[in-house]
């Protein structure tokens, strides 16, 4: 700052606190609490003390480098004068600025600091960067601060480029596929608007080329004037970094705090989906005496199932979205893969059947919708096959997408299981994205809620803990639920999977399969089954839990 005798020209405190925070919140900081929130409160809350020790440190730095340059400028430039006094005849009017006298004054309290040394700290130089570099640094240094500045700069640039053009993409795009779920990301290929030939890859490209002619000029053409720009990035800053803390403590008040959120947890997610290890669940065989079946987790959150025929070591396969997957645990079980059960369209359940017929001959392929890739063998509700000795029937459950079949298996005295796709989740329900309310009514309760109680439910994704949180939502009192979601809790920390269910938990635990009951329809403000099912799955459409 400039010395104490110019108060007009330092900055308020206000002015350097703004500068600091600038510094030290950068827009990655408000990505930090949902990741710290997954990471544990005890383990989040000591690295963000960490961080923010680092940041003190690094800010503390920047200071102390630019008073340490302003030093060397100012004695340099006294040095200079005194010089040029000599030169001329002149005597010096001091000599407190020999190269014998010392830059720091050996005690804080002398009286000289305010008035010799001191003052050579003082920030009133606008020095730049390369020019720093240049007082510190030998040749060899400067040359290796540019590349790294260089470096860093234009990785920077490229990133906020790719970024800000790709959320501005994901923003400006309204047009939504009939097959999206979940846990979609909508492929660059489909279309930004309706009705518009645009794609989403090409209104990305737009964006980039608009935020690179509006700051490209900034980086390429050295225009200097950034005041404003400035600004406007800081009261940008500002205004997020305030509705984070806005709608934080919002939560708090009104749904008040999450106590079951953990201290720590260090169990790293992985979106590989070569073989097994670092996905998000283990793999996991359900044995018994005649049917045998081995969960393969896939992607982030889904599941395919391997259905081994014991007697006959005939297989299928449902929803075999990695088909490299399914090849190893084909060969690790020396089993005969014969037959593809796939319960809906959409690409994380269909989107590896052409694969896996090029790698395995003679496939049937079974589906209910001529849009699932591969198909050979079209279903209907009641259509019934054999995997090996294994009966098979299909279930016709149209709502989350037409053509949506779940597979009801039965094999001698086993246990029977019913595979359902994006029908019917652990705990909850698949969204209506090609139905109504009424069908989801239909297959859940008229359909799937016949099947023995006892019936296994192997479900398409890893849901059950998110799902549980809002059947807890609906119904505060289910003491099943409460039970369960800790389970699951328990089940997901160790990495295993929380499949399968059964038919009987699901009318104890789902809110969608409890629509009935006077407790969900209260909680929907419904007197009707159906009116319920419409209204406790718009809520969960955005349920954040």
């Amino acid at each position: 700052m400039p010395e104490a005798n110019h108060p007009s020209d330092q900055y308020s405190t206000w002015v350097g606190l703004i500068y600091i925070f600038n510094l030290i919140v950068g827009t990655g900081a408000l990505t930090l609490p949902a990741a710290f929130s997954r990471a544990g409160w005890a383990l989040g809350l000591t690295l963000i003390l960490i961080l923010a020790f680092i940041s003190f440190v690094t800010v503390t730095f920047v200071i102390e480098a630019m008073a340490s340059a302003n030093a060397v400028v100012t004695w340099k430039r006294i040095q200079h004068r005194k010089r040029t006094l000599q030169m001329s005849g002149e005597s010096a009017a001091s000599n407190s600025d020999s190269e014998d006298t010392p830059l720091v004054s050996t005690t804080a309290s002398s009286p000289e600091r305010h008035c010799t040394n001191y003052r050579y700290y003082a920030i009133q130089e606008k020095i730049e960067m390369g020019e720093m570099a240049s007082i510190f640094f030998t040749k060899t240094g400067v040359m290796l601060f540019y590349l790294c500045f260089a470096v860093y700069l234009y990785g920077d640039l490229s990133i906020y480029g790719a970024v800000v053009a790709k959320s501005l993409a994901d923003v400006a795009c309204t047009y939504q596929p009939a097959n999206l779920t979940c846990n979609d990301t909508i492929p660059d290929t489909e279309a930004c608007w309706e009705g518009v030939e645009t794609n989403r890859l090409n209104a990305y490209r737009i964006f980039l080329t608009i935020f690179v002619a509006v700051l490209g000029p900034f980086v390429f053409f050295n225009v200097q004037k950034t005041k404003y720009l400035q600004l406007l990035t800081s009261v940008m800053r500002w205004l997020a970094f305030t509705i984070m803390i806005v709608y934080a403590v919002r939560k708090l008040v009104i749904d008040g705090p999450q106590l079951d959120t953990p201290a720590a947890n260090i169990s790293a997610k992985s979106l590989s989906t070569n073989g097994f290890s670092g996905t998000h669940s283990e793999s996991v065989t359900i044995d018994q005496s005649k049917m045998k079946v081995q969960i393969l987790p896939a992607l982030q959150d889904n599941y395919m199932y391997l259905i081994i025929d014991e007697a006959t070591k005939d297989a299928a396969i449902v929803d075999p979205v990695d088909p490299d997957a399914v090849y190893k645990a084909v060969h690790e079980n020396q089993v005969n893969l014969k037959k593809v059960l796939t319960t809906h369209h959409h690409w994380d359940h269909a989107g590896g059947n052409e694969n896996l017929v090029k790698k395995f001959q003679h496939l049937e392929v079974y589906g209910g919708d001529e849009r699932i890739g591969a198909l050979n063998r079209r279903v209907k509700h009641g259509d019934l096959f054999k995997i090996g000795n294994i009966d098979v029937k299909c279930l016709e459950t149209p709502c989350h997408t037409t053509g949506h079949i779940c597979y009801y298996v039965t094999a001698d005295q086993d246990t029977p299981a019913v595979f359902t796709g994006d029908t019917l989740f652990a705990g909850g329900c698949g969204r209506f994205f090609e139905g109504t309310a009424d069908q989801m009514h239909n297959a859940l309760i008229n359909v799937l809620g016949i099947l023995p109680d006892q019936t296994k439910v192997y479900c398409g994704h890893e849901y059950t803990e998110s799902n549980l949180k809002f059947g807890l939502h609906v119904e505060p009192n289910n003491e099943a639920i409460k039970q369960k979601i800790q389970w699951a809790r328990e089940q997901r920390e160790k990495k295993q999977p929380t499949i399968p269910s059964t038919i009987s938990e699901e009318k104890s635990t789902n809110p969608f399969m409890r629509v009935n009951e006077p407790s969900v329809m209260d909680h929907a403000k419904q007197s009707d089954a159906i009116a319920t099912m419409a209204t406790i799955r718009k809520e969960k459409d955005g349920f954040k839990g």
